[in-house]
């Protein structure tokens, strides 16, 4: 097997990677869960809940390495309607807003706006990122999650979705990469 050394250290011997030997910030490695299908939530609910295929595991080799997070997603709604996004590990909120009385904290809020319907038709492309510090070994998984007070939400399709050319099948990812602390 091959080594590979980062400025004329050996950070892969053939057969173990060398991490204490890995400059910081440098990845360490990269994993991606992909959502390919079309997924329609209508059930409102005032918990977070997670959205199907977009979870991953990540097994840390250090307490003080990171995780960089990267979320891109397609989302429909029916219209006026609030629907929020965040990211979770191990269930827990992460990458949100400061609490502030009854408001909720979230990552970032699909509000389409007051269109008399026109939004209906629509999907909208959204990212968001978050570097996060476990400050553990070991395995954390993390998920996108949604809250909807009212309404559908809709992952990688439109509300209105028509059988025909207008109305496509989209993707959503969720990216890690474990950072050398």
């Amino acid at each position: 097997m091959a080594t590979l050394s980062v400025g004329g250290t050996t950070v892969f011997d053939g057969a173990t990677l060398q991490t204490a030997s890995v400059p910081v910030g440098h990845f360490l490695q990269v994993l991606q869960d992909q959502k390919t299908d079309a997924t329609q939530y209508n059930t409102p609910t005032t918990t977070w809940t997670n959205i199907a295929s977009l979870s991953q595991a990540i097994t840390l080799s250090d307490a003080d390495n990171k995780v960089m997070l990267i979320h891109h997603g397609n989302y429909g709604t029916d219209d006026t309607y609030h629907h929020f996004i965040r990211f979770a590990r191990g269930g827990t909120g992460i990458g949100v807003g400061d609490a502030s009385s009854s408001r909720l904290q979230a990552g970032i809020k699909l509000d389409w706006g007051d269109d008399a319907g026109g939004d209906t038709h629509n999907t909208r492309a959204v990212s968001m990122s978050w570097l996060d510090t476990p400050g553990s070994v070991g395995p954390h998984t993390y998920t996108v999650q949604f809250n909807i007070n009212d309404g559908t939400l809709n992952v990688n399709r439109s509300h209105t979705d028509t059988d025909n050319a207008s109305y496509g099948r989209l993707v959503s990812t969720l990216t890690l990469m474990e950072i050398v602390g």
